[in-house]
């Protein structure tokens, strides 16, 4: 784990703080260090349907946009006001690798370690998976490998579509890549399609057990404007130690500290940043 904090930059922003990363702790949540109050937010999914509270569980990723921090007997707190829940794939089981933990869905690879948390449904872990189950992963990509590794894994019941949330490899007549998927986005919206670009992260709603696309919207998870905002993800493109993206966030650090140094820093790392978020750059 690499961290870059912030180096007093003054934002001029809206006051307040944002998060995006996996939950960590329950009892309110805790995202980045920080534990949010979550009984007066509203929870919604990416596409902004409401969801309940219920689905705040460890290892489901969350953009959460809350108070400000105020720390209380020694942890990090806030109210949070709004928390979007975002997963990375909604398949089926294609194959699973249990030498190697990793199983396969939407032609994608997903590496399944010791911190991957599993819902109740599936009590035996990677052992609970089987071909032909649906489920729903949450994680982060890591382009080094060009595979997924996953925070929570849970049992979906059957879905008139599945979901792909990935970057864009390659766009071609009719066709993108992500990972090993050639998608079929020749029925998209001529607005839709615009956001299928090479390097950047799109979210892909596809017709059941097959790669051809109905919907696209982008797939960044990214930060409110914020005086206190907290990152937490891999390193999705990198140009140098100050000018980077995680997990398609916009990383400006020209003005942070590096507790851990920068040697380590490069595509695929995974990182912690905190700073101030305006206008889409932390």
């Amino acid at each position: 784990l690499s961290i870059a904090g912030c180096g007093g930059v003054d934002s001029g922003g809206t006051g307040g703080s944002s998060a995006v990363g996996p939950v960590s702790g329950l009892g309110s949540i805790i995202v980045n260090g920080v534990r949010f109050d979550d009984s007066l937010a509203l929870v919604t999914d990416d596409d902004g349907q409401a969801l309940p509270r219920s689905r705040l569980q460890l290892g489901v990723l969350v953009a959460v946009d809350g108070s400000a921090v105020s720390l209380s007997a020694g942890e990090r707190r806030a109210s949070a006001s709004r928390i979007r829940v975002s997963s990375d794939l909604v398949g089926k089981v294609q194959s699973i690798d249990a030498q190697n933990r990793s199983i396969t869905v939407l032609q994608q690879t997903v590496r399944v370690t010791s911190a991957t948390v599993f819902d109740d449904l599936l009590p035996l872990g990677l052992d609970s998976l089987s071909p032909g189950l649906t489920i729903e992963v949450y994680g982060r990509t890591d382009p080094a490998t060009n595979r997924y590794v996953a925070t929570r894994i849970e049992a979906r019941a059957s879905s008139s579509f599945h979901t792909i949330r990935g970057r864009i490899d390659s766009v071609g007549s009719g066709a993108a890549t992500i990972g090993a998927a050639v998608l079929d986005i020749a029925g998209l919206s001529a607005a839709e399609a615009a956001l299928i670009v090479p390097g950047r992260i799109a979210r892909v709603r596809l017709q059941t057990d097959t790669l051809r696309a109905i919907s696209a919207a982008t797939g960044e998870r990214t930060l409110s404007d914020s005086e206190e905002s907290f990152l937490e993800g891999r390193i999705t493109r990198f140009d140098s130690v100050t000018s980077f993206e995680v997990d398609g966030q916009v990383v400006d650090a020209t003005r942070a500290s590096f507790p851990d140094g920068t040697s380590t820093l490069g595509l695929g790392r995974r990182v912690s940043v905190e700073g101030a978020s305006r206008n889409g750059v932390l």
